[in-house]
């Protein structure tokens, strides 16, 4: 829900007070749904915290996994855990939108490896990863619904918070997950290069 500002047409958060853009009181604004938008962009906005989440997810059980088993593994286990763990957070109950989130939590890992001829792979595997993650919100976990029984993120607080942000806290976010998958990235090239010499 939002509140929508009588004087300016702003939309605000539904606990805010005052209008975020001119100030007027909202204590007897009307509260309003927030409008579902569809479409390829709106996808990507919605999502893309949950694939950054289970792509993080995925890189993490890859490295757990490589250190006790062989390297092929990675293969599996990593678009797999990023495409379920995307699709769960995301909270997707939709078979075409769960397969272009767990699509979308591998992509660029499958962009920089496409080279190596393994990207194509785990796009492909993180797609029946989405798949799967489809199959455990509907039948396993139970996706939560609002009234009219559209699915709500499961990353829905960090979503707010991020809209909260500005842009020195952004960044710096960004700048932390992006060292966070590099660093994971690394380790499992290390490992890997360590069984295989």
């Amino acid at each position: 829900m939002t509140k929508i500002c009588q004087n300016c047409k702003t939309e605000n958060l539904d606990e805010a007070k005052f209008c975020e853009k001119c100030g007027y009181d909202l204590s007897e604004a009307i509260n309003t749904p927030i409008p579902v938008k569809k479409g390829k962009l709106d996808f990507l906005r919605r999502n893309w915290i949950a694939s950054v989440l289970g792509t993080i997810i995925g890189l993490t059980l890859a490295l757990i996994t490589i250190t006790y088993a062989n390297f092929s593994s990675i293969f599996i286990i990593l678009p797999i855990g990023s495409g379920v763990s995307s699709v769960y957070l995301a909270n997707n109950n939709k078979y075409l939108e769960g397969i272009l989130t767990g699509i979308l939590s591998i992509i660029i890992l499958g962009v920089i490896t496409l080279f190596y001829g393994i990207g194509i792979v785990f796009i492909l595997v993180a797609a029946f990863g989405g798949f799967l993650g489809v199959l455990l919100n509907k039948y396993v976990l139970k996706s939560v619904s609002l009234e009219d029984k559209e699915p709500v993120s499961r990353v829905h607080k960090i979503q707010e918070w991020w809209d909260k942000q500005g842009n020195g806290i952004r960044t710096l976010s960004i700048l932390a997950v992006a060292i966070l998958g590099i660093a994971l990235f690394a380790g499992i090239v290390s490992i890997s290069l360590g069984q295989t010499g």
